[in-house]
């Protein structure tokens, strides 16, 4: 029998409402997280999951380049096994969503989310790490 690592879940964004990035946090000891998704007052944005190898956290309200250096990461929904291309992000247009997402880690050193086309609601997100 094998041993399972969880990290406790953790909130890295608390009812964002406006474009920004959430808490980094580190997962270089897991290969998955999963993503706890929850918006009210109906959101409108697009979240876009985003993972780092560097030794320090980079900004990806910045354009990427060889100081700093981001990376989106692909999404896969839970309840539809659809998977959503990191470029292009998940998705509300004035609906909220609560939804769970799962998230290959493997080999990064941070994680967080990104708030971009950001209009209207508050979106809170919690990540929970595991191997």
């Amino acid at each position: 029998m094998s041993l399972r690592i969880v990290q406790d879940e953790q909130k890295i964004l608390d009812a964002q409402a406006a474009i920004g990035v959430g808490k980094w946090v580190d997962v270089t000891d897991f290969s998955n997280i999963v993503l706890g998704i929850d918006t009210t007052d109906n959101a409108n944005f697009t979240l876009y999951v985003v993972g780092a190898i560097s030794d320090s956290t980079p900004d990806p309200t910045q354009p990427q380049s060889p100081t700093n250096r981001w990376y989106t990461i692909q999404a896969i929904d839970n309840d539809a096994n659809i998977a959503y291309d990191g470029s292009q992000g998940i998705s509300a247009s004035g609906t909220d969503i609560h939804k769970l997402f799962r998230i290959n880690v493997d080999g990064l050193k941070w994680i967080t989310v990104y708030v971009g086309n950001y209009t209207a609601g508050k979106i809170t997100a919690y990540i929970k790490a595991f191997d």
